[in-house]
């Protein structure tokens, strides 16, 4: 497979093409679907398989692009790969696509990003292949001789010219060492110490993701990095901290909870926007779904959080008929997870990063809720859909970070 996936829209091929033909110059491969894709094969297959053969999705962000679902799923699945995300920018400004695609912020604002001048695509080739080669990307052929129009200018600089970072530095892109370092004893917990959560050690590796009987979440193996994870979800002390760094408001209050006056119970209504925003200020992330699922069921592929078998006093649900709790409970009072986290099952819904389907439209939630009366909710494979703009007093949130952050 290629080493360079580069996302774009139709009306963008000819700028997408003149890239690869530049890499390619410099001696990578790039993989574009009207050149490379195969007769008979679903896109989002091919699709799906190429990012994750790759090494970088290179994106173009251009006012086109900034409608399109298929750019959005490309850059979904990249960013939960881990792959390298290379924005580069055709006929639009940095803060222009950050108002018009707030959902691409958290995989992408953080990244260098280069613009494409009037001169043409060919003219960035140097300074892409040399911020690969930074990245720790090393071309795959011997360079070969570029044609006339794939020569970039004399004066255009060989280094990777960073045109904004202003995100979170565990996000910023980082040169790769040429050789491995041995890997970190990583701590079993850890503190943020932007909002005092405790964050609990998920160990590399495999586990059993989905189950058979869910037609939108089969059983398979995925293979994850370590992260940390919030042990409980963020509670209404922690959002109101945000709010008084940040100035912003806090969501009308629950009727359960007039006034905000239970602290440590889940903060909740809360949309994703409003989720993804604390976690830019807490330099986190929200986990996505295979993250969160690993956490929940460990590796073992079991059921629930605790086994296979539904055991009503593991968490905080309607057990009688819906919406019998009446209200969210404290946090950490029911640790059901194979790792100590707390609420993996039942008190609120969790949003997770991902796009539902791949149009997206909508964004999961996983977890159940204390206004939900059915067991089969609480699964940990079982997965809720929802607009990102809505918000509701049984939906809240908790957050991931990578190893080397914070």
């Amino acid at each position: 497979m290629a080493q360079i996936f580069i996302s774009h829209v139709s009306e963008n091929g000819e700028e997408a093409a003149a890239i690869a033909r530049g890499l390619e110059s410099a001696g990578y491969t790039a993989w574009l679907y009207e050149r490379d894709s195969l007769p008979g094969i679903r896109y989002l297959d091919q699709v799906a398989e190429a990012i994750e053969e790759s090494e970088a999705l290179l994106v173009i962000i251009s006012p086109e692009a900034l409608g399109s679902d298929q750019v959005t799923g490309e850059i979904d699945v990249a960013y939960e790969g881990r792959k390298r995300l290379i924005p580069v920018l055709l006929r639009i400004e940095h803060e222009q696509w950050q108002k018009r695609r707030r959902d691409w912020r958290q995989a992408l604002a953080t990244a260098a990003s280069i613009p494409i001048p009037a001169s043409g695509p060919a003219s960035i080739v140097s300074r892409l292949a040399a911020g690969l080669a930074k990245m720790g990307i090393r071309p795959a052929s011997p360079q070969r001789e570029a044609h006339p129009e794939e020569q970039a200018p004399s004066s255009a600089p060989a280094t990777w010219e960073v045109t904004r970072v202003d995100g979170p530095p565990s996000d910023r892109p980082a040169a790769q060492p040429a050789v491995a370092p041995a890997a970190a004893v990583l701590p079993a917990t850890k503190v943020n110490p932007i909002d005092g959560a405790e964050m609990v050690l998920i160990p590399a590796g495999p586990f059993l993701m989905g189950d058979d009987d869910r037609e939108n979440n089969k059983r398979r193996t995925v293979t994850l990095d370590a992260s940390y994870v919030y042990k409980n979800v963020v509670t209404v002390r922690q959002y109101e901290g945000y709010c008084k760094a940040t100035g912003i408001a806090m969501p009308d209050p629950p009727d359960f909870d007039p006034g905000w006056k239970n602290k440590d119970h889940p903060i909740v209504n809360v949309s994703w926007f409003d989720a993804m925003r604390y976690c830019e200020w807490a330099g986190v992330s929200l986990p996505t779904e295979q993250q969160w699922e690993k956490a929940a069921r460990g590796t073992d592929g079991r059921q629930y959080p605790w086994g296979n078998t539904f055991d009503s006093s593991k968490l905080w649900w309607s057990k009688e008929q819906l919406r019998y709790a009446g209200r969210t409970t404290a946090v950490g009072r029911h640790t059901d997870s194979p790792y100590g986290l707390s609420d993996m099952a039942g008190n609120v819904w969790q949003w997770c990063a991902d796009d539902y389907d791949g149009t997206g439209t909508y964004r999961v939630l996983r977890g159940g809720s204390w206004s939900g009366d059915c067991p089969e909710l609480f699964r940990c494979a079982g997965r809720l859909w929802l607009l990102p703009v809505f918000s509701f007093g049984d939906r809240g949130f908790r957050c991931v970070a990578r190893p080397n952050s914070n």
